[in-house]
């Protein structure tokens, strides 16, 4: 899907390009070049707004509360395999061993917090 992502916007960036620059080379008529800029330009801004978004990014990066948030998720599939399998024992082990991921999540997202 990222990949994905990036060759749209490398596409719209250098579509914008092409159409200002087909805009400037083909003048037929006024309207119809007005009208090839305008969108050439959008395209471009589009992409601009692209790589600015990658420059100021807008998701949280508190990699010690994703990874310990990635391994309680982990646990949570555990558990629903423990329970499927009606293994009691185990699933009550891994249950109390979660609990104390919690403590973790919480102590790794006190980080970001403001003093």
């Amino acid at each position: 899907m990222r990949k994905l992502r990036q060759i749209i916007d490398r596409f719209v960036v250098y579509g914008g390009v092409v159409v200002v620059l087909s805009a400037i080379v083909v003048q037929d008529t006024t309207r119809a070049q007005v009208v090839l800029v305008l969108l050439g330009l959008l395209l471009v801004q589009l992409g601009i707004w692209r790589i600015a978004s990658r420059v100021l990014p807008s998701t949280r990066t508190n990699q010690r509360l994703r990874d310990e948030v990635d391994q309680f998720l982990a646990s949570i599939r555990e558990l629903y395999r423990l329970a499927n399998d009606n293994q009691r024992a185990n699933f009550d082990t891994l249950a109390e061993g979660m609990r104390g991921q919690t403590d973790g999540i919480i102590e790794a997202a006190r980080t970001d917090l403001k003093s």
